[in-house]
This record gives C-alpha cells, structure tokens and sequence, in this order.
C-alpha cells in the first residue's frame, strides 16, 4: 500500500512514497486452457489498441477486460454454443459481434467507435444538470455512494494475474482464477472480505527471470535505497498481505473511507483536499453520458519531488463513479519517472456498481553502485532554500557554481543567490529574494509545474548527479471481473484462503461448480 512519510527536520518535508510490495515466490505449475479465440479491441478512426475495454459473453452475462495492448481471449465452446459478444468502453459506442464471424487461427480485430452524442441528448442533459463544478459533483458522488454500490453480501469471479513488464516484454507472468466473498462496502474489506483460489499457475509460455523476481529491500534502506531490487525514494511498509489482498486495498472507491493509497489518503475526506479539480468536456459509455473531471496533486500534499495526477469519470444522472485513472511520478534532477499507475474501474449489474477491473503498476530497479543520486528533495519556507540531500559526498567546487543548477517554475527561471554545502551530503540552494516570493506566490501547485535540472555537479568518486545506468522494470497486479453474484454470501465450509500468505503457497478450493465458465485472459505471447 502506498502512504507517504514526512521527513521531520524540513519546514516542508518531501514525502516519501511508501509502498508495500510482496516479492513474487516460485509458482507451482498448472497447465493451461484450451483452444481459444483470440481478438484484438481498436479504435475505429485511428486503429490504435484499446485497453480495458469490457467483452461480456452476452447469453451468460460473464467475460473478460482487455489487455492493455486490446488483446483478449475467449473459450471456443462459446463460438460453438452461437453466442455473441458485447464490447463496450469509456468514450465508445458498444458494439455486438457474433462470435461465429471469429475465426480460431488469427487475431480478430474489432473496431469500436468513439461515442458522439445526439443535440438532442445533450440539450436535456445540460438542462437537468446545469453547471455543475467539478467540486459539486464529486461531493455529489461522495454523498451518493450509499446509494450506488452494495452496502449487503455479494460476490464476484475474476481473472487475477500477476507479471512485470521489461520494455514491452512480459515476465514471470503469474495466474489466478478467484471468488471474492465481500460483506459490503460498510465492512472492513482486508479483514471481512473472504477469498476461495480456484486455479492458478505460473505461465511458462513467458520468460522466467530469477533476477526481478527477488524481495524489495528498500527497508532499511541505505540512503533512501535498497542494496539489490529497490522502488526509488520509497521504503517498505510493515503492513502485511497476499498480492491480491493489498491490491483490493488500493480500490479508493470500494475502501472510501479507509486509507488506500497517497495522495487519495481517505477518498472520502481527503480527495478533495490534496487535489486541484477542473471539469473536462463530458464523455459516454455509449449513450450514457459521464462527467469528466481532471485533477492535480496540490504542493502541500506531494511536496517539491513528488506530484499526482488523473480523471475521475462519474455518471451524470446519478453521479455514480465509474472510473478512477491515477498516476504519481517522481522528480529527479534529469526526468520525471512514473511512480505508480492505478486505474480502477466500475460497471452497473441491475441496482448497483460493481468492479470491473483494477490495474495497479509501479516501477522498480536494480541497483548500480556507480549511481550519484539525490535521495531527499525538499523547500524550506524559513530558509527560502531548495535543500538537497545525496547518497554521496559532492565535489566541492561542482556544487557551489549556481551556474550548474537550472530551476523553472511556470516558465520562469528561478534564480539561486548562494549553493552552500551545508552537512556532509546536503546542499542547501539559497533563492534571490524576488525567485523566493515568485515560488511563495505558487507553492499551492509547485509540484507539478516546478522543473529541475543539473549539469556538471559531480561527487568525490567522479560521478555525475543523477546519471543513470541501471533497468527499470514495471510490476503489475491485476484483476478483472468475470461475474458478479448479487447478495451471494460466503457459506461457513468455504475453503478461503489465508490472506496473508503468497497465492502460490495456497491450497485449491474444489467448491467451483461451473469451473468451465471462467477463463484466464493470458496477453498474446510475442511470436
């Protein structure tokens, strides 16, 4: 789970990202499905992939998301059974396809339009909801949750998968086929929420690689990093969790008013609070039009080094929330990097939302002790100086030339009076005072539109600040609905698993009566 830090001896603390991360363990090998129809969800005007979108089997009601590259799978019985698919998605008009106009030997390509609404439809909307703010409707949406999603029992089947991704390249990609049991959105999803595994399998038709696979050891770290496999300027937390438990924890819709993940903190309370909102033209799922509105972390909440940003999309007539995109990064001297991804999405099964899928990924490298780095990056309101603190002793002079450091806020470039070493890795960038009252006047959003940049600043060893030489590897969690089972209760022989224990080290429940209906939706290998 993420959650943030502060860093007590700084008048503004930059906020470590915390995060917690189970390692993946060796898998015990299942063999895979049969035969199946492989597709391939594009846009219709430009041909590119569509991801997550929704292929429901339309007689069954039950089905799968797409990758996030449009690929998906269905079971060829189905083909044979004369059913057709609905693929619907945010932004596009539904299509149905029959499923015996898709052949077996190739990627079926479907294409799906973007939705356009009628004058008509958009003429009744604005009447019915006239100039709403972006803070009106989420506090709508907020005060609306009792009455959007399930406060009873229900359950739901779903596609669980785990792998990393090296460039476009799938690693130990890792599958599951699991029944979630949850008592309602009033209870306490990690602790009351019970889970049966019904399949699962390490897929060896992707490459195994030992060296990603290892423990994070960013706790306790060694400058802000760990010695082997470590998340950038983060550090682990002791909460403990399968997989698949901690990545229900980061639904900020299901646990809204728990902490989930930073800067969402308690969606409910604190949402509003760590973001600036702006209201987006509006978009459909197919007809149903849905508010969209964009939002950016405010500087108190993420600090100099760190920023947030997204969409919430919630529907108009109700102001049920359908979707959450976030994404945090990181700032260091050279780039900014994406921290973590999470896109969390909802669908309405008769009275109620329900998930549909959450997708949650997070960078991760390998270390390389030839790295100069900055470990900590913070502002001092007092001081009216940038602060720096380094995994290294600087090199005297290459610190102190102001020359070397370029600081851009809102296009403009902030102009440093003194670079002053002052403890033996920590440099302390003092401002001229009209750069300080410009970054006074736009500290609310500095996180997001504050460039910085160095050149030429070396430490004792020689190395440059912030050159990099290392991988970055993505890791992903995932887990998408095939069916919901409305005031479905789990019964007291349920053969549920230990949510604190890896899913490789769980026993199989027989208790799956249809095992034949779920499927797992494994990416396309690369021929």
């Amino acid at each position: 789970m993420f959650y943030l830090k502060r860093n007590d001896h700084m008048s503004l603390a930059v906020k470590r990202i915390i995060v917690l991360l189970l390692f993946l363990s060796q898998y015990s090998l299942l063999y895979g499905q049969d035969k199946a129809i492989n597709g391939k969800v594009i846009d219709s005007q430009t041909t590119s992939p569509i991801p997550f979108a929704s292929i429901k089997v339309k007689a069954k009601m039950l089905g799968v998301v797409s990758n996030g590259n449009g690929d998906f799978q269905i079971p060829i019985e189905y083909r044979n059974a004369a059913d057709s698919l609905t693929i619907s998605c945010i932004g596009y008009t539904s299509k149905t396809v029959a499923l015996r106009d898709l052949q077996d030997s190739v990627i079926n390509f479907i294409k799906i339009a973007p939705s356009i609404s009628s004058l008509d439809e958009v003429v009744v909307t604005t009447k019915k909801k006239k100039n709403l703010s972006a803070s009106k409707v989420l506090n709508l949406a907020i005060d609306n949750l009792k009455v959007n999603y399930p406060q009873e029992p229900f359950s739901y089947i779903g596609y669980y998968r785990d792998y990393q991704l090296l460039d476009t390249n799938y690693l130990n990609l890792n599958e599951a086929i699991v029944e979630i049991y949850d008592r309602g959105f009033p209870s306490n999803d990690l602790v009351e929420t019970a889970i049966e595994l019904y399949e699962f399998k390490q897929n060896t038709d992707f490459p195994i690689d030992t060296t990603t696979t290892k423990p994070y050891d960013n706790e306790p770290a060694k400058y802000g990093r760990g010695e082997n496999k470590y998340i950038p300027n983060a550090v682990l937390s002791p909460l403990g969790g399968s997989e698949l438990s901690i990545l229900r924890l980061h639904d900020a819709i299901r646990n809204n008013d728990r902490f989930s993940f930073s800067f969402v903190d308690v969606f409910i309370d604190d949402f509003e609070n760590n973001h600036f909102l702006e209201m987006e033209e509006e978009v459909f799922l197919d007809k149903i039009p849905l508010y969209c509105i964009s939002f950016k972390s405010r500087f108190d909440a993420g600090g100099p080094r760190n920023f947030s940003e997204g969409k919430l999309f919630i529907e108009k007539d109700n102001f049920a929330i359908h979707k959450i995109e976030y994404s945090t990064y990181n700032k260091t001297m050279k780039e900014t990097q994406l921290m973590y991804n999470i896109q969390t999405e909802y669908s309405r099964v008769d009275q109620y939302m329900y998930l549909n899928y959450i997708s949650f990924n997070n960078g991760f490298k390998t270390q390389n002790d030839t790295d100069f780095k900055v470990i900590e990056f913070s502002y001092s309101e007092d001081k009216k100086a940038f602060i720096l603190d380094l995994n290294s002793i600087p090199e005297q002079s290459s610190i102190s030339d102001t020359s070397n450091y370029n600081f851009m806020l809102e296009g403009k470039k902030l102009g440093i009076q003194l670079a002053q070493l002052t403890a033996e890795r920590q440099v302390t960038l003092f401002l001229k005072e009209s750069a300080a009252a410009f970054v006074e006047k736009n500290s609310d959003d500095m996180s997001s539109k504050l460039s910085i940049n160095t050149q030429n600043i070396r430490d004792v060893k020689n190395r440059e600040l912030d050159k990099e030489n290392n991988t970055t590897v993505f890791q992903f969690r995932e887990l998408f609905v095939q069916k919901i089972f409305p005031s479905k209760v789990a019964l007291m022989d349920g053969e549920y698993i230990d949510k604190t224990v890896p899913l490789s080290k769980e026993v199989i429940s027989k208790k799956l009566s249809k095992k034949d209906d779920y499927w797992m939706n494994s990416p396309l290998r690369k021929q």
